[in-house]
């Protein structure tokens, strides 16, 4: 989503969230409080989100693909991950009453192959889970992103929240290149390590910082 500082500063705010967990609900109240877009990712043969949860999901926000069991799709035959790919769109496309254009690949692993297989699918952009990137994707089937809300080994030990607010500020600097943050989690691992108030921080922040 396109949005502008207040200094009228234009770059692209993407949130997405990952694998299908009954917190994404919880995350859905928060994100829509700040007025945030968001991309939720659901394996279709999760058990955990059921289809009125989906439908009420995707009145708010998108909904994309992750394939119907998370298996990693580089490791499988083509065919299975043909498979996996058209029936998890189709079985999405059928709850939420429209087109899935957006992929999530499970552990943000792929190949050649599989971006070629999505692509035929009808899927129009594919994310990683590559972070430390600030700038637009020029490979919408291979999307980089901002950071992770976990403390990964790229953050060479600073808490993930303060790599959020670092790179947030440079994005919003006006004389900077930087046009595109894109913050992405799972709620279930939000639970695990007892950040929401250091995510709800983080939203707050984002919207203190836009124009409505």
């Amino acid at each position: 989503m396109k949005v502008k500082t207040k200094n009228d500063k234009e770059f692209e705010l993407v949130t997405s969230w990952d694998d299908g967990c009954s917190l994404d609900l919880h995350l859905a109240e928060l994100l829509e409080k700040y007025h945030l877009p968001a991309i939720f990712y659901i394996p279709t043969g999760s058990p955990d989100l059921k289809k009125n949860d989906i439908k009420k999901l995707s009145k708010k926000f998108d909904i994309g693909g992750h394939t119907i069991s998370h298996r990693i799709l580089r490791d499988i035959p083509p065919d299975e991950c043909y498979c996996e790919l058209r029936d998890s769109r189709e079985q999405l496309q059928n709850i939420i009453g429209r087109e899935v254009s957006s992929l999530c690949y499970p552990r943000g692993r792929y190949n050649v192959n599989v971006k070629r297989i999505a692509k035929d699918i009808g899927y129009r952009e594919a994310r990683t889970t590559k972070v430390l990137n600030l700038f637009k994707p020029t490979d919408l089937m291979a999307i980089e992103t901002s950071v992770h809300v976990y403390n990964r080994r790229e953050y060479k030990g600073v808490y993930w929240l303060n790599i959020a607010l670092d790179l947030f500020d440079k994005v919003i600097k006006t004389d900077s290149l930087f046009n595109y943050f894109h913050l992405w989690g799972h709620s279930w691992e939000v639970q695990k390590f007892d950040c929401w108030k250091d995510l709800e921080f983080l939203f707050s922040y984002i919207h203190e910082n836009i124009q409505s």
